[in-house]
């Protein structure tokens, strides 16, 4: 389990790292360059946009410029060592600032002719992307942590290990094919005739034959008492 966590800790980390790297550098957006090698001057088009289509950029402005944009006051912003611009609302920053803006495709008529121009739709100056990238790899980093410190603790402690079964006096005392437990007429009979023996030699000692006198002798096989000199069982 604590593999697993130390696993999914790393991968946390890796994708927050991707993501910071990705949002602090921009590398997946579109550069100014990107955006004026896909627009079409003599058609006053983008091949690759349509009226509508948004597109994100980062570049540093390189030129700000105010001006009349089809009836409003506008800004306009050229970006990198292009001459591709797009217009704005607002104030979006000055020369020598890099920012991060998401254009939208717009198309206007000018002169009985369709022309499309981009106008931005937000700015990004701090890089969101970035900063969720760093939160998601701390956390990341955290749970790895906790996995690998956890995992460690597992390694230190010793194995359990079941004490063997000792067997009792009277378990130990039986024969491999014996068994352990007896019905109750079984076990009543297995003690007589343990008893057997004590009585019968007390018997063999004290009896005496009625005839001559002479002491009997017990005969096991028969289960008999036997007189020697009267050669009979009695």
């Amino acid at each position: 389990m604590n593999k697993k966590i130390l696993i999914v800790g790393v991968v946390i980390l890796v994708v927050g790292i991707v993501l910071a790297a990705v949002g602090f550098t921009g590398i997946l957006n579109k550069t100014p360059s990107d955006m004026e090698s896909d627009y079409n001057s003599d058609e006053g088009d983008y091949e690759s946009y349509d009226k509508g289509d948004t597109v994100t950029v980062t570049g540093e402005i390189t030129n700000e410029s105010e001006t009349n944009f089809f009836g409003e006051t506008m800004y306009t912003y050229e970006m990198g060592d292009t001459d591709w611009g797009f217009v704005s609302g607002e104030d979006l920053g000055d020369e020598g600032d890099t920012i991060t803006v998401t254009l939208e495709c717009k198309e206007e008529s000018v002169m009985g002719s369709s022309v499309e121009y981009m106008e931005a739709k937000s700015v990004q100056t701090i890089p969101l992307m970035g900063i969720l990238g760093i939160v998601i790899a701390i956390a990341g980093g955290i749970i790895a942590a906790v996995g690998f410190i956890k995992g460690n603790g597992e390694e230190d402690q010793e194995p359990y290990q079941e004490e063997p079964y000792q067997q009792g006096p009277a378990q130990q005392s039986q024969q491999p094919g014996q068994q352990q437990s007896q019905q109750p007429g079984q076990q009543q009979s297995t003690q007589s005739a343990a008893a057997a023996p004590t009585q019968q030699q007390t018997q063999e000692s004290e009896n005496a034959c009625e005839v001559c006198g002479e002491e009997l002798r017990y005969i096991d096989e028969y289960d008999r008492w036997y007189c020697d000199n009267c050669q009979e069982y009695k």
